[in-house]
């Protein structure tokens, strides 16, 4: 069952330029204009603009790398899931959520999975606030087992 408080996928298609207007807008909504908090720290994210009148922060939920050319590519499945990122983390305590942290390079790192919707947001925990790191749409069965690898590997 679809919990109540997961929204719609977004459309992305059609002129980049109103896709990226579309995306951006939600973005901008759920971190910028109303902010987010996961577990009653607020959320940041990368507001470098490389670039791009875009902030890294908001490229790091609708692109993924590229292995060939290292570079930053739109992935759509990625893209329509944004409107999920904030209230996954600010419903993490749901049944439908899994929940668990990871240390990696000294730093801790929370991941919120929706599980049965292959969905998942990583947050890096920083002194007062939490850092958005990425949030992605899990695509394949090796993929999936990955992520269960992860969570059977957390430290809390």
């Amino acid at each position: 069952m679809t919990p109540i408080w997961l929204p719609s996928l977004i459309d992305t298609d059609g002129v980049w330029e109103e896709v990226l207007k579309r995306l951006f807008r939600v973005f901008k909504k759920d971190f910028i204009t109303d902010g987010c908090r996961y577990d009653g720290l607020s959320v940041n994210w990368d507001h470098r603009k490389v670039d791009s009148p875009y902030e890294e922060g908001f490229w790091h939920l609708i692109s993924k790398d590229d292995q060939i050319t290292k570079e930053r590519l739109f992935d759509p499945p990625r893209a329509k899931r944004l409107p999920w990122c904030k209230p996954c983390i600010e419903n993490n305590q749901d049944d439908t959520v899994k929940v668990w942290e990871t240390r990696r390079k000294g730093r801790i790192q929370v991941y919120i999975w929706l599980e049965n919707y292959d969905y998942v947001v990583i947050l890096q925990k920083r002194s007062r606030a939490v850092f958005l790191m990425t949030a992605y749409y899990i695509v394949g069965k090796s993929s999936r087992k990955k992520m269960r690898a992860k969570y059977n590997q957390r430290i809390h």
